[in-house]
């Protein structure tokens, strides 16, 4: 069976008010329960918020139509460091040209459930998943040195206790168009 992942976005808050009194008109909660509930393994509710200022994502959007998804659990009180390396790696990334059509990446953080820092970037097909010849820390390495790229990757990780990564894939059939109001 195939996971599949139902995402809303970008919504004004007052939205969720209006969501909430249809689902209470409609009855929608009870109609998933005696519907589609039995064929639902789990489902997770939250919130994520974007981090645009350190990302760089195209303004359209991307066509994807993969996301490579990674993961790192928050470790709690010790995130400031790695909040302070992801903002310092990311403005090398787009002082120094890392940032191009080909790299892609959009920082997001999980509101709700496990405090997560997440990092996506979209893929036009499997291949282009593959690892670059040089990584990023490779990159960086030539950029600052070994002894200060191997700082900021230590002190981005130390914020973390795991790390996770997934694909997701786009379906046009169960997605809305983005410019809908």
């Amino acid at each position: 069976m195939k996971p599949i992942g139902f995402r809303s976005c970008c919504f004004d808050w007052t939205d969720l008010d209006a969501l909430e009194a249809e689902n209470d008109e409609l009855g929608l909660g009870d109609d998933f329960r005696d519907n589609v509930g039995q064929y639902v393994d789990h489902f997770h509710h939250y919130l994520e918020t974007f981090d645009w200022e350190n990302s760089h994502w195209p303004e359209e959007g991307t066509s994807g139509p993969y996301y490579g998804v990674t993961s790192w659990t928050n470790r709690q009180g010790r995130d400031s460091d790695s909040s302070d390396a992801k903002e310092k790696m990311s403005q090398l990334a787009k002082d120094e040209g890392y940032a191009d059509d080909d790299n892609n990446w959009l920082w997001m953080s999980r509101i709700g459930g496990d405090a997560m820092t997440m990092i996506v970037s979209s893929f036009e097909s499997y291949e282009d998943m593959a690892p670059d010849e040089q990584s990023f820390f490779e990159w960086a390495t030539e950029e600052l040195g070994e002894e200060e790229a191997e700082e900021m990757f230590e002190d981005f990780g130390e914020g973390f206790d795991d790390s996770d990564y997934t694909i997701w894939e786009l379906d046009p059939n169960l997605s809305t168009p983005g410019d809908q109001d």
